[in-house]
């Protein structure tokens, strides 16, 4: 029971980190809350899409290395593999960010000869046709910072590529393995996009609270205004919230941490969804649900 209580707890530290105010926006939630990503490739022409030349840009919305807080040893790293399924070799760079939008200050460890590490960023990396980037963080003594740390990463290649991460939750002296979460990679080109949200503030400590979670990644130069609406089964909107994100920043949010002002809801479940617009079409965005010590995928559905 107190294994499952710091798990839960842990993983709900590592998103709510992710923003700037945790403590208000994990009240009442104890959850194993790593948000996803959303597979897909993007437009044509887009930052995040797929252009005539077949370039593409996929995202992992979040990367997260180090030991969040809790008394006992345990240590997350995150491990992201990028494919090259097709049958020609492409080249792949790759841009880490900081929360706020500056360069991640992480060193990154691959599985290449030719790049064993980096730190923030990496260019024109061949990778054969059926051949795997592996590259991974806080997974071992080299690449696990002093301090808890969180990012996410954007990564361009000439052609196709598929990108797919996921967290460890490791003790840090044995290193058994609490937990495992993953994340297929994002695209990074929406301007309208809808996530579900399922809700239910039971009123009941024997029951667990329900509640849907996003993040969302700016991977545009120019700051984009993001317009985000709760509506309800009965197409009324119940709230709504208007924020910025800088270039290269991330934002992650419950949709009840007081941001969208809902007031008091109701102890019965709730289906709704959130309906996003971004002034630019620079967006990635990752969804989940959580309910006590479960989580469950949601989708991020493109509109554009």
């Amino acid at each position: 029971m107190r294994k499952h209580s710091f798990l839960a707890a842990a993983m709900t530290v590592v998103f709510a980190i992710f923003a700037f105010r945790a403590a208000d926006w994990t009240r009442g939630l104890s959850s194993e809350f790593i948000v996803y990503g959303q597979a897909g490739s993007g437009g044509s022409g887009g930052s995040g899409g797929t252009g005539g030349s077949g370039a593409t840009t996929k995202v992992v919305p979040q990367i997260a290395a180090g030991n969040y807080g809790d008394v006992e040893p345990k240590n997350y790293g995150t491990v992201i593999e990028v494919v090259d399924p097709g049958t020609t070799a492409v080249t792949l760079s790759g841009n880490f960010y900081s929360e706020n939008g500056s360069p991640a200050t992480l060193r990154f460890a691959t599985n290449l000869s030719t790049l064993p590490t980096f730190t923030g960023t990496f260019s024109s990396v061949n990778l054969p046709a059926g051949n795997i980037l592996v590259i991974s963080v806080g997974t071992d003594a080299t690449t696990t910072p002093a301090n808890a740390t969180t990012t996410w990463g954007k990564i361009t290649s000439t052609g196709t590529i598929s990108v797919t991460s996921f967290f460890e939750l490791r003790d840090s002296v044995s290193k058994a393995l609490y937990a495992r979460v993953g994340i297929p990679g994002s695209r990074g080109d929406m301007t309208n996009f809808v996530i579900p949200r399922v809700r239910l503030k039971s009123g009941s400590p024997a029951v667990a609270d329900i509640e849907t979670g996003f993040a969302l990644v700016n991977t545009g130069s120019s700051a984009a205004l993001i317009t985000a609406k709760v509506i309800d089964a009965s197409g009324a909107t119940v709230a709504s919230s208007v924020f910025p994100l800088l270039p290269n920043a991330h934002v992650a949010r419950f949709v009840n941490d007081g941001s969208f002002s809902l007031g008091t809801e109701p102890t019965t479940r709730q289906y709704q969804y959130i309906s996003f617009t971004s002034s630019l079409p620079t967006i990635g965005a990752a969804a989940l649900s959580i309910e006590g010590g479960t989580l469950t995928s949601f989708p991020v559905d493109v509109l554009q």
